[in-house]
């Protein structure tokens, strides 16, 4: 079902589902092209669209892993990767001269409706 959403968001060319909807950048803007770039062996450009993105599988690890370590920690290392993405989401926000990471909540959907409507 996910594989599903993403082929339709992708052929629609809306991407992020947020950012179509607000016109703002999620936390995770950038991850996607981070991984693909991760596995095409380019890790500047991993880095480049997303510093965290290896984050997500050790957030997964820890979520699904059962563990004496893991139960015990576990919600403090969530906590950690929670706080870690807050952070780095408000610097790409404040950053201003980053691509991937926009705050233009004129370009939502309604606007775009609204001035297509207008025309």
């Amino acid at each position: 079902m996910i594989i599903f959403f993403c082929i339709i968001l992708s052929i629609t060319r809306i991407g992020c589902p947020i950012k179509f909807i607000t016109g703002i950048s999620c936390p995770g803007c950038g991850m996607t092209r981070a991984w693909i770039y991760l596995l095409r062996g380019d890790i500047h450009l991993a880095f480049y669209y997303h510093p965290l993105f290896f984050l997500v599988p050790i957030a997964f690890l820890v979520t699904f892993l059962n563990g004496k370590f893991i139960s015990k920690y576990r919600n403090i290392i969530l906590l950690l990767i929670l706080l870690a993405f807050i952070l780095v989401y408000i610097i790409r926000m404040v950053s201003g001269d980053n691509e991937i990471v926009t705050f233009h909540p004129s370009n939502n959907i309604i606007n775009r409706i609204l001035r297509n409507i207008r025309r």
